[in-house]
């Protein structure tokens, strides 16, 4: 073999092994900052953070060191870097609906949801069509008027005059604006799926028909449990969840829908959640009785 192409082979062989290392090394960065993170230290978790985004071979996690530098920041009251640095982590962002939601589960948990409304605002104006940030701008909107309902003990939501005069309708258009973009992207991927995908499709936008489907089913005017149904049954088609076959039972009922509210809560009745809980969920015994006792007050034979 020529002398030359022996040495080609082996620069190769070095640039690729030289090439996995480095990329070990700068993953094993990321990693570091994230026990920074971890352990409350957030000046020292921006520091390694950086130093993971000057790594030459990074490759995977550029997004989520943006992000992380960004909630660092959020912690120290930076709120301006921490909105620079949420700005770069949507820019380098290969699934932009996923770091959307890593945003959302962030200032979910800190219940921060007028900072959360502006980041995805702030998102639409460079991606108008992110059904995610649609979704969670009707999140913020509820959640953050369901919090000052409840601190001063209002019961019926339908009577509050911020949701009458205008929350109503701008959270369901957001919701609307949300399932509108998402079934664009995905409607063809949910109708042609087998069953089987959808049980175990844990990545679904299933929750923006519950949630839409909730605030029909409660919070207008005339209450409109035909379109709460329907999007229930959109939810189970997109990812089956215990709650939402026994949400779609009683509407069903309600309505007069028979034999679909009886099909609807015998499929509650046998489902367990995972992990299993300690409450009625996990009960099969007791939630067949109370199926069981369902069907026959609504005159519905049981296929045994």
């Amino acid at each position: 073999m020529n002398i030359k192409v022996i040495l080609f082979y082996l620069v190769s062989l070095f640039l690729v092994v030289s090439s996995c290392s480095a990329q070990k090394t700068c993953d094993s960065i990321f990693f570091v900052a994230a026990k920074y993170q971890q352990k409350n230290n957030p000046k020292k978790a921006i520091s390694t953070f950086r130093s993971y985004l000057q790594c030459r071979h990074r490759l995977s996690y550029s997004s989520e060191a943006y992000l992380n530098i960004g909630i660092n920041f959020y912690y120290l009251n930076e709120h301006d870097s921490s909105t620079e640095n949420f700005r770069k982590a949507f820019q380098v962002s290969e699934d932009k609906s996923a770091t959307m939601n890593q945003y959302a589960k962030f200032f979910l948990s800190i219940e921060q949801y007028d900072t959360l409304y502006k980041v995805c605002n702030q998102y639409i104006k460079q991606d108008s069509s992110n059904a995610a940030a649609y979704f969670y701008m009707g999140r913020c909107k509820w959640l953050s008027r369901l919090k000052i309902l409840k601190e001063n003990n209002v019961e019926d939501y339908s009577t509050d005059t911020a949701l009458i005069a205008h929350l109503k309708k701008e959270i369901l258009f957001l919701y609307g604006k949300a399932i509108y973009y998402d079934s664009i992207k995905n409607w063809k991927i949910y109708t042609t799926r087998p069953d089987s995908v959808a049980w175990n499709d844990m990545n679904s936008n299933y929750d923006y028909y519950v949630s839409r489907a909730f605030f029909e089913q409660n919070f207008m005017d005339n209450i409109d449990y035909e379109n709460a149904l329907k999007d229930f049954e959109i939810s189970i088609m997109i990812h089956p969840t215990i709650q939402t076959y026994e949400y779609a039972a009683y509407i069903a009922r309600r309505l007069g829908k028979k034999e679909k509210a009886c099909k609807y809560i015998q499929q509650w009745s046998i489902m367990i959640p995972f992990p299993p809980t300690n409450d009625l969920s996990s009960d099969v015994f007791k939630k067949k009785e109370i199926a069981n006792t369902f069907c026959k007050e609504l005159g519905v034979n049981i296929k045994q």
